[in-house]
């Protein structure tokens, strides 16, 4: 009867202890989903904030060449946060920036409609935006036109170990060094960094991921000295696959960042 009792309670240890373990597993995700939350809550109200403050010095200006910037600024700033009212921005900077025969705010504002065209998803008027865009600057001398550029040689993609895995591996930041320092050397190259995820987790949880491993290619190249707006970072979460998701394999082939140059 005691060997009974002191398994009982041995069993209800164990059960207990099972039940605590899970609970804090349990616990600890949501603690970090909460903090991605939170991040991602920070990140678009700073981004609000200075769009907010762009918008208020809107209506002191004049039809000029600082309305025709400070537009475009908007249309930039606008491109994570709504890239459709930053086409509406891009646009009326355009406009102006034609009426005043301004070449280098049209081209600025070219390039603001590229970013919010490829924010939506519109990657041929993105690049059409690109080119003309590029046309006006050479025009300018802004850079030297190349006889070639060799793209292949920066587009690679690269994938991430596990489901929730969004930071940079040694062998990305490897590549991102050399991608820099070929940017510099080629100022009429733009980047497409394109995040991708498996289909483990919520839609929420993958869009996130995917968001967040494109993010964090942008980040470290601005870190070394690329303007943003050279930058189309997108993420598409688990929507585009490119291998079936029901093994490991396959799932490892779609949590993956595709980085693509943009040139003539």
């Amino acid at each position: 009867m005691k060997s009974i009792f002191h398994s009982l309670i041995v069993k209800n240890f164990y059960s207990n202890l099972e039940f605590l373990m899970n609970m804090k597993i349990k616990f600890r995700i949501i603690l970090l989903l909460i903090f991605s939350f939170t991040i991602n809550l920070t990140a678009q109200k700073q981004g609000q904030d200075l769009v907010d403050s762009l918008l208020a010095e809107l209506p002191k200006t004049i039809d000029d060449t600082n309305k025709v910037n400070l537009l475009a600024e908007i249309a930039f700033n606008l491109n994570f946060l709504s890239p459709e009212s930053g086409l509406e921005y891009a646009k009326q900077g355009l406009d102006l920036a034609k009426q005043l025969n301004w070449k280098a705010g049209i081209a600025k504002n070219y390039n603001a409609l590229m970013q919010n065209y490829w924010g939506i998803g519109d990657f041929d008027m993105a690049i059409d935006m690109y080119n003309a865009a590029v046309k006006i600057e050479e025009e300018l001398g802004v850079f030297r036109k190349k006889e070639e550029v060799k793209l292949t040689s920066i587009n690679r993609t690269f994938t991430y170990p596990t489901s929730d895995y969004t930071n940079l591996t040694p062998e990305i930041r490897k590549f991102l060094n050399d991608v820099a320092v070929y940017m510099k050397e080629n100022p009429e190259i733009v980047i497409s960094i394109i995040g991708h995820s498996d289909n483990f987790g919520t839609f929420e949880q993958n869009d996130f991921r995917a968001k967040d491993r494109a993010q964090k290619v942008a980040d470290y190249l601005v870190n070394n000295g690329i303007s943003r707006r050279r930058l189309l970072a997108s993420g598409k979460g688990s929507l585009d696959p490119v291998a079936k998701n029901d093994t490991e394999e396959g799932r490892r082939k779609n949590r993956r960042v595709v980085i693509l140059a943009i040139g003539q």
